[in-house]
């Protein structure tokens, strides 16, 4: 286990180099100066001049990259242009709202995807099994941005049950926990039916059958568990997705996550901030890959092998 891990450290390395540089020089090829965001365009010419040498963006472009890769070896993020605070501050909180979402409505997603899957596989073909691919392909079909609205519209303006935005209790989190969780859930039920078909006619099952265990048992204990692993890689790849920023459900329910900073970065040029927020989530890719291999790992004992 510790050489795996060593593996997939070393493989990281390189991802991770490269997109640092190509962050930085992408960043610098976008139009537009933040220098204007911060004073406007109207400001004096001597103003934006002092400001542009306070930030360093006075200097070549080999030097600006030469400071920060040196910061970068002191762990030292920068400060943001616009709000003039500690980016990592400002990612931690964005990045711990996100991850309060995002799990969320992972587990509401599994919730109702995974029994489902289970549920259509063991009728195959049957009514059961078409109504559960029809429920998918409605999930998977459904944009976010037309979804969140609707649920706006149907649980706070028409029943008034929920409120509609900012970050508070769980009555604030379960509308936008809900509006992601749906299309999740409805690929973890199509990847579940696919991966419990593949299995269900084998020959092991025929015996646990045999042995006389009930259906329950037969398909959760060990159909399930042998099909777990591409339903693993699933579950892995969506919660990257889900960590490194969910904008349109952000803004739509005005969530102060990841999202909603990165992009109010890149609408302002925020150098700092936006090369920080994309190292972050290329850390945060090769974290959550690291860990659906092992749990691919623990799910299938010939991986491990």
């Amino acid at each position: 286990m510790k050489l795996f891990l060593l593996r997939k450290l070393l493989t990281a390395l390189p991802s991770l180099a490269g997109v640092i540089l190509l962050s930085f020089f992408l960043i610098h090829l976008v139009p537009g100066d933040p220098v204007d965001f911060v004073l406007g365009e109207q400001a004096d010419a001597r103003d934006k001049t002092a400001l542009r040498h306070e930030l360093g963006l006075d200097a070549a472009v080999s030097d600006q990259l030469l400071t920060y890769l040196t910061q970068l070896a002191r762990l030292d993020l920068g400060r943001s242009v616009h709000s003039k605070q500690n980016v990592f501050i400002e990612i931690r909180r964005g990045f711990a709202a996100t991850a309060e979402l995002s799990l969320a409505a992972l587990a509401l997603a599994i919730l109702w995807g995974l029994p489902l899957g289970v549920w259509a596989a063991t009728h195959p073909y049957s009514w059961r099994d078409k109504m559960g691919a029809g429920l998918a392909l409605v999930g998977m079909s459904v944009p976010g941005v037309f979804l969140g609205p609707a649920l706006v519209y149907v649980f706070a303006m028409r029943l008034d049950w929920l409120p509609v935005s900012e970050r508070g209790g769980i009555e604030h989190l379960l509308l936008p926990a809900l509006s992601l969780a749906l299309p999740l859930g409805a690929v973890i039920l199509r990847m579940t039916r696919a991966a419990m078909l593949e299995v269900i006619f084998e020959d092991y099952i025929r015996t646990a059958r045999a042995k006389g265990l009930s259906e329950l048992r037969v398909f959760f204990r060990h159909a399930l568990r042998n099909a777990l692993s591409p339903i693993v890689t699933i579950v892995g790849l969506q919660l990257g997705a889900l960590l490194t920023g969910t904008v349109v459900t952000e803004t739509i329910f005005d969530w102060p996550g990841f999202g909603t900073l990165l992009f109010s970065a890149i609408q302002r040029r925020d150098y700092p901030m936006v090369q920080a927020c994309i190292l972050f989530v290329a850390c945060i890719y090769v974290l959550v890959n690291g860990l659906t291999d092992l749990a691919y790992a623990w799910a299938d004992p010939k991986a491990r092998a």
